[in-house]
């Protein structure tokens, strides 16, 4: 079900098995998933069903580094988060995608490519891709025309791939009316994760403290939290959750913990 979290009683406190930040591609898909599994959860998504400026303003912030743009139409802040402005192109990652680079402090993930490969076929469900194959040859004959043709490359820094195109899928359309009949999801638009809450040493989350922008204040208090708001919220909402921790949750470990598995609450 949709909930208007600006409608919700002040410093209300929600009680659930799992707390989702984010209602975008990760947070949506994670959500169905609980559904499916008959688990309790609460989605808290910063927008609404549609874009507004008020809600898109909160990207800002100041660039250090690589140029980029906080706020331009590369994010979307609302329902089905960058969905909502993706081109469709999908790859599965690569083994070297993984790896640790020497020169980049804190690079590598935690586990190679075999732990994704069994949850890769799921997706094309999801995305509305075709067949599980990405390799080069197989698409050529399985296209089997004359003008479609591999070039003939060479040398060990070339090499030819396959990408496959979501129609694009949005999910914040897709999937909205499974998630407005869910039983057991409740999703909370107009809510704003402002803070991670722990116990006095940062070790133990507590409830996320949520706001929007009417002033309305709640929390939620979860078994396992989740941070699905992608790559550049979740740092910020980490360094900014320093209550108990000068330096927020902002260590090598809980960001592989946050970003890629839960909290645990």
């Amino acid at each position: 079900m949709f909930v208007d979290a600006r409608q919700i009683e002040q410093n209300t406190t929600l009680r659930t098995t799992v707390c989702i930040v984010g209602a975008g591609v990760a947070g949506i898909t994670l959500a169905l998933q609980m559904q499916r599994m008959g688990i309790d959860a609460c989605v808290l998504e910063s927008g609404g069903y549609k874009p507004d400026e008020d809600t898109r303003d909160l990207y800002r912030g100041e660039n250090a580094g690589l140029s980029y743009s906080f706020a331009d139409g590369c994010r979307s802040r609302y329902l089905g988060g960058s969905s909502n402005c993706w081109g469709g192109w999908c790859r599965p990652l690569d083994p070297w995608d993984l790896e640790r680079r020497d020169w980049v402090p804190h690079s590598g993930w935690p586990f190679g490519l075999d732990e994704l490969k069994p949850y890769y076929e799921r997706t094309h469900d999801l995305l509305k891709l075709g067949p599980h194959n990405f390799v080069p040859a197989w698409w050529e004959a399985a296209i089997g025309r004359a003008d479609v043709r591999r070039l003939p490359l060479s040398g060990e820094n070339i090499r030819d791939t396959i990408s496959q195109f979501s129609p694009p899928v949005r999910f914040g359309k897709l999937y909205r009316e499974a998630l407005a009949s869910a039983d057991r999801v409740k999703v909370l638009l107009h809510a704003n994760v402002i803070a991670i809450e722990s116990d006095a040493h940062a070790g133990t989350v507590t409830h996320v403290s949520v706001a929007t922008l009417c002033g309305k204040r709640l929390r939620v208090v979860a078994q396992r939290f989740v941070l699905a708001a992608g790559g550049i919220e979740n740092a910020r909402l980490m360094l900014a959750s320093n209550r108990a921790s000068p330096a927020g949750w902002a260590t090598p470990t809980t960001w592989w913990a946050a970003t890629l598995w839960t909290i645990r609450g």
